[in-house]
């Protein structure tokens, strides 16, 4: 991939400073944005895509062994379960050692352990138990979160085709993901304009005049200005945001 065939490798550089997440949806808007459509931008995105959906296909195949084996332990257990750990502690005990059984029903059994200060032969099995149920929560709710993130780019097309991300939709996105999903927090306006000016050069290869007293690039900062006095242009390209990301609402 040469750095002069392709728009990807040139604008890759300028989103590092944004989250992963955000870094995502700016090549989202640069590859709907760029004309004509760079190959690179949609390769890299389906490869993206795919990695999300094998990640989502293995927490659906986690949270289903996770559930069968539940309901496997609870049928040989039954209400035992809970005291499942205990149960294996008990065994590990010697007879000698009753002096330091604890107390039923107010310290438990794991105790014995360390007062011998010897290993806990269950501790993994019950910080297991412990998270099991978390777990699959997780698995629950990430799978869900990872559906939404690996729509297909055809549909996301289809409703935010190049067309829309004129009249300075573009160029008000790439600043909402500067503002609030860069790693350097304190970059000014002044530099956030700039730097979209430098990625819409090297998509459609346009220069955007820098203010040399008051820096920043005048034709970027009136394309957000037109965008943010536009009420039904700003909130699509919040819902849009909103739609990608944990968005904050203005």
């Amino acid at each position: 991939m040469g750095s002069e065939s392709s728009a990807l490798a040139r604008v890759k550089p300028l989103l590092r400073e944004l989250e992963p997440a955000a870094q995502r949806v700016a090549l989202w808007v640069c590859y709907f944005y760029a004309v004509p459509v760079d190959s690179h931008f949609l390769k890299e995105i389906k490869e993206d895509q795919d990695k999300l959906v094998r990640a989502s296909r293995a927490l659906r195949k986690l949270h289903t062994r996770l559930a069968k084996t539940r309901r496997d332990v609870e049928a040989i257990l039954g209400k035992t379960l809970r005291s499942w750990p205990d149960t294996i502690r008990a065994a590990h005990m010697r007879s000698r050692d009753v002096i330091l059984l604890p107390i039923p029903g107010e310290i438990e059994l794991g105790s014995y352990f360390r007062r011998l200060d010897v290993p806990d032969p269950v501790k993994v099995l019950d910080q297991f138990m412990k998270l099991w149920p978390k777990v699959e929560a997780f698995a629950v709710r990430e799978i869900a979160f990872l559906r939404r993130e690996s729509r297909p780019i055809g549909s996301l097309s289809r409703k935010y085709s190049q067309h829309f991300w004129r009249q300075g939709r573009f160029e008000y996105v790439l600043a909402q993901l500067f503002k609030h999903f860069s790693s350097e927090h304190k970059t000014g306006v002044g530099k956030i304009e700039e730097r979209i000016e430098h990625i819409l050069r090297e998509l459609d290869r346009g220069v955007r005049a820098t203010d040399m007293k008051r820096g920043g690039v005048p034709a970027v900062r009136e394309a957000i200005r037109r965008v943010k006095k536009d009420e039904q242009r700003k909130r699509q390209c919040e819902q849009f945001l909103k739609s990608r990301l944990h968005f904050p609402t203005s």
